[in-house]
């Protein structure tokens, strides 16, 4: 069976991508570190240092 690249879309799981997307950006602001961070080594550098002693 062959289905296309966007065979996971439904919009349930569209509105559940952009609510978390949102909720990281409101993270970010706030000063806190986001929940889904791909790349945790990025809070190394010195600008995000508020963001990770926040955790």
């Amino acid at each position: 069976m062959l289905t296309p690249h966007a065979a996971w879309y439904t919009e349930q799981s569209y509105a559940e991508l952009k609510r978390r997307t949102l909720e990281g950006v409101a993270d970010v602001l706030a000063g806190r570190r986001p929940r889904n961070l791909v790349n945790p080594k990025v809070l190394e550098h010195p600008r995000f240092a508020r963001v990770d002693a926040q955790g």
